[in-house]
């Protein structure tokens, strides 16, 4: 292994790098460069907090909702709750992208990463008082 290499596999620096990319590439593409890689990915709890599998330390700053999920459930995610609508009714379903039959085996699949997601960082840990 030359020094170049030495350098570059690198957990803590690697761990560095792979932060900077956005959550999509991370979550897919960025698994499928080498094992190595997937291995970090799937055990650094920094990498794991920014794919949203891991909760971050509860902090007194705002809450960042989920992009991803935010994407595919947009009127779970929606801001304009002072609206007389129900948050959420059957025609929102219709929205979906896993209306799509293409979609849907993959989302519906028992491993589909989404379902061991957190909706936000922080996450919430209590509801009510």
């Amino acid at each position: 292994m030359s020094n170049r290499d030495a350098v570059l596999w690198t957990a803590e620096l690697l761990e560095q790098i792979l932060l900077h990319l956005d959550m999509r590439t991370l979550l897919t593409a960025a698994q499928l460069v080498r094992r190595q890689w997937r291995d970090l990915i799937t055990t650094s709890p920094t990498l794991q907090q920014a794919l949203y599998f891991k909760p971050v330390a509860q902090a007194s700053g705002p809450r960042t909702p989920n992009p991803l999920l935010a994407e595919v459930f947009p009127p779970w995610f929606r801001l304009d709750l002072d609206q007389r609508s129900p948050l959420v009714c059957r025609d929102n379903f219709r929205e979906l992208r896993i209306g799509r039959t293409w979609l849907r085996r993959a989302f519906m699949h028992p491993a589909a990463t989404w379902r061991r997601m957190l909706v936000q960082q922080p996450p919430v840990l209590q509801l009510g008082r």
